[in-house]
């Protein structure tokens, strides 16, 4: 491997000398990026995990639309049609296509490490987008704070059964997504980390569903029709609420906000479809994944690792943090906001555009 090609590895180790190559000095041109050498290639490519749902199409329309407005020229996307070895073949097909630099969001946290491996032989940079990897290099992981958002979704559903009755108590369904995937892993820990310190008379039923709102609409099916259900935790309202409201409605179940007995319904994305459940009263909350952000900062950190700059831990200049994993690799953590009736119609919310 060429001395040129190793920079970006060497980028992805956090530096004592931070102060000046670290996070002030690259966070400093969020709208430009990071300039680069002259003859430094440019060919950009995304591996997507699926594409089956409103957040996932507008992750990539968002994404490959930052990386072209900051100068990259964008290979077609991959669809890895939630298979985790045809998401490491489509790498290693980018690859060999010639993108010089790569955007990932993996459907398994353990199964892209291969994929890691395969681009850091290659010497092509990746930034994670949405999910990181459970080991291997990435450049940077570009996420929400799941164990934050997850938290506030804990917060707010408290709240909600406190009005009920007085006190937070009854039973949440919490509706998993792919467990092999560090998002919901975390937006898995946030919540019951907070319900257990905050709302520890709650009970807590979880049923995976791998992202997939068949298995979420049969899995709200078997619970509500064997117990009495208070509120609904979504992992992902993109995919899984409608096919819940199907079935919650079949089977007699309000959730209408004005409804007392109803069944609280909160969740994490924010799609166009859910904001339109929450703007007609028909479900309580969701917290917003941050997608609007997401092309702008893939696109940055993608200039910074052909730039060969460093980052550290701490506090960002989008308004994010920057945090480091235990296995060593950094993320970029954007911040999530809840939605409720009352901010709903905010034209800044991604669920809102267009």
């Amino acid at each position: 491997m060429s001395r040129k090609n190793k920079r970006w590895i060497r980028a992805a180790i956090p530096l004592t000398v931070a102060a000046m190559l670290g996070l002030g000095a690259c966070a400093a041109q969020p709208s430009g990026g990071v300039s680069t050498d002259g003859d430094a290639p440019r060919t950009a490519a995304l591996s997507m995990p699926y594409l089956t749902n409103q957040f996932m199409v507008s992750l990539n329309d968002k994404t490959v639309s930052g990386l072209k407005d900051a100068g990259w020229k964008v290979l077609a996307t991959t669809d890895a049609g939630s298979q985790p070895d045809k998401q490491v073949q489509d790498v290693k097909n980018l690859i060999a296509a010639g993108a010089s630099a790569l955007a990932i969001d993996p459907f398994d946290s353990g199964a892209i490490v291969a994929a890691l491996g395969a681009a850091e032989e290659a010497g092509v940079p990746v930034v994670l987008v949405d999910v990181g990897a459970a080991a291997g290099t990435s450049y940077m992981t570009v996420r929400a704070d799941n164990v934050g958002a997850a938290a506030t979704v804990c917060e707010e559903m408290g709240a909600r059964l406190s009005e009920r009755y007085g006190e937070a108590k009854g039973t949440i369904l919490q509706l998993q997504g792919e467990l092999s995937s560090i998002a919901a892993q975390d937006r898995t820990k946030g919540f019951e980390d907070c319900m257990a310190e905050k709302f520890p008379d709650v009970e807590i039923v979880s049923q995976p569903t791998n992202w997939d709102g068949a298995k979420a609409a049969n899995a709200a099916q078997t619970v509500v029709s064997s117990r009495h259900i208070d509120g609904i935790y979504l992992q992902s309202d993109c995919g899984m609420l409608s096919p819940v409201q199907a079935v919650l409605k079949q089977s007699g179940k309000s959730t209408a906000v004005d409804d007392p007995d109803r069944i609280i319904i909160g969740g994490i994305d924010g799609c166009p479809t859910t904001l339109k459940s929450i703007r007609a009263g028909q479900i309580d909350f969701t917290v917003e994944q941050p997608l609007n952000a997401y092309g702008q900062r893939v696109a940055y950190f993608l200039d910074a690792a052909l730039a060969g700059k460093t980052f550290s831990e701490g506090p960002d200049e989008f308004g994010g943090q920057i945090v480091k994993t235990e296995s060593g690799a950094l993320e970029n953590l954007v911040p999530a906001t809840l939605i409720t009736r009352d901010n709903v119609d905010d034209d800044t919310l991604w669920g809102n555009a267009g």
